[in-house]
């Protein structure tokens, strides 16, 4: 083929990939970190296993986990300043502590990002088929899986502002409901008594498993980093983007960590544990919202738990198809994922993540293992130790870039202090969630405590992956990461090619 010929398919290409519409605002990127961590999931699902296995720390340690997140997020957000490309992750941690290091940590978001998917793909159809099913009709989770398929699929193929227009919908009502059964709760036994001071007290931290209450906690925040992953699509991502990250840390935080409040209190500390697990752990939380809202609220609950579902799934999908999209347009990964569609989305990605993720689930199912209660685990499992393992490298990379960068810089506290207490605080979290594993994945079987493996092993994957490009695609490995912003590395992909 001629140089020539080359060159011009090189440039359709380019021009396939396209740009895309800087659409979204601040509340638009809150709505879309919100929904991919769904409130409404976290109170009715992990919330109640954290009270069941971890106690009535609970409350206090969904704020110390929101605390290291959003000390993470203060130099993370100095680096979106500086750098709104696309890769989030993988394009900081490239810039900051070396491209061999940036491969390496893109390879451990696909791990864990793939992983995740699975299994929220797996556990919204087992959710949406038991809810469905509780409130008078029959769905297996096969259907469930076939409808959810669907209505991800038709949403990630429109523009992203649909997306966010549909996902603050269903967030507001999951926040409303929320807000209602705390009132309901304090309304029933007086706030006095549902606001108990001896919840939010030290001791409580004797009761129970505390390391275990931190492990349910933190992992609800694991994906909150990702809006920074809508960076080429927002208006003003150096300013919105930031504030974003601390708005979405500071809803969460709070709502979980005063829903929890209410819920222990509910109980009482000292037998929390034993009334959690006498109802079967679920059943906890169904006989507070139905004592305190009634069968009425109980519906409505259930009505946003499915619609909840599944905008969590979309949203899944729409911030992990961006991260894949961004790898292949630096040519990490295949060209294929780096297309966008005529509505600017990364339909290429999405819907290879989509397919994965069925045909695993379907070929799991075809052996008898269980999507929901066997095969989410592990992928949770692995993508929380993968998104622990990035944050901690994301912290290294913003001290990593300031100490070389010629840029105008932030402030010391927020460039260099907070980065590096992160670090400290984020491999604490790590320790207690390799010692607790177990409990993220449900299960006891020997085998189960070789799966963080896997992230280490997509960590070396890699680095060789980078010594490769380096030496033999030394135009590739030369372009890794470059340009701060979407403009820039469409001008650098048109002058590469």
């Amino acid at each position: 083929m001629s140089s020539t010929l080359e060159n011009q398919l090189a440039r359709a290409d380019v021009q396939e990939v396209g740009m895309p519409q800087r659409t979204l605002t601040t509340w638009k990127i809150v709505v879309l970190i919100l929904a991919a961590l769904t409130p409404m999931s976290v109170v009715m699902a992990t919330l109640p296993l954290g009270l069941a296995f971890g106690g009535p720390s609970s409350a206090l340690t969904y704020l110390i986990a929101g605390a290291i997140i959003g000390l993470f997020c203060i130099g993370y957000a100095e680096m979106v300043r500086q750098i709104s490309r696309p890769g989030a992750f993988y394009s900081y941690i490239a810039r900051g502590v070396g491209k061999p290091f940036g491969v390496g940590a893109s390879m451990i978001a696909v791990v864990g990002y793939v992983s995740g998917c699975l299994g929220s793909f797996a556990v919204g159809s087992a959710v949406i088929g038991e809810t469905v099913t509780s409130l008078g009709f029959d769905l297996s989770w096969q259907m469930s899986l076939v409808g959810l398929v669907a209505f991800v699929g038709i949403m990630v193929w429109n523009q992203i502002d649909f997306s966010a227009f549909v996902g603050g919908v269903i967030v507001l009502c999951e926040l409303l409901l929320i807000a209602a059964l705390l009132f309901g709760i304090a309304n029933l036994h007086g706030a006095a008594a549902a606001f108990s001071p001896a919840v939010i007290h030290w001791d409580v931290f004797q009761y129970g498993n505390w390391h275990v209450a931190f492990i349910f906690s933190f992992l609800v925040f694991q994906g909150l980093e990702a809006g920074a992953l809508y960076a080429p699509e927002t208006k003003n991502p150096e300013k919105m983007i930031p504030r974003a990250l601390a708005i979405s840390v500071t809803i969460l935080s709070l709502t979980f960590f005063l829903v929890s409040w209410t819920l222990v209190s509910f109980a009482s500390p000292q037998t929390l544990m034993d009334q959690v697990l006498s109802q079967q752990i679920f059943g906890f939380i169904i006989g507070a919202i139905q004592a305190s809202l009634g069968e009425t609220g109980l519906l409505l609950f259930g009505i946003v738990t499915i619609l909840g579902v599944m905008i969590c799934n979309l949203a899944v999908v729409n911030f992990m198809a961006r991260y894949l999209n961004g790898l292949a347009g630096d040519r990490i990964l295949p060209r294929y994922l780096a297309k966008l569609n005529s509505n600017g989305a990364p339909s290429n990605a999405a819907f290879s993540l989509i397919g994965i993720s069925c045909a695993v689930i379907v070929l799991a199912a075809s052996f008898g293992i269980s999507p929901y209660s066997q095969l989410s685990p592990i992928g949770f499992g692995i993508a929380a130790i993968s998104g622990t393992s990035l944050l901690i490298l994301s912290s290294f990379a913003v001290i990593g870039y300031f100490m070389r960068s010629k840029k105008s810089q932030g402030h010391w506290w927020k460039t260099y202090l907070a980065p590096a207490l992160s670090i400290v605080l984020l491999t604490a979290a790590m320790y207690i969630e390799l010692k607790g594993f177990n409990f993220i994945t449900g299960m006891e079987a020997a085998w189960s405590n070789y799966l963080p493996y896997s992230v280490l092993a997509a960590f070396i994957f890699g680095l060789l992956y980078a010594l490769y490009l380096k030496k033999n695609k030394a135009k590739i490995y030369k372009h890794i990461a470059a340009g701060d912003n979407m403009e820039e590395v469409m001008r650098i992909r048109q002058e590469h090619h």
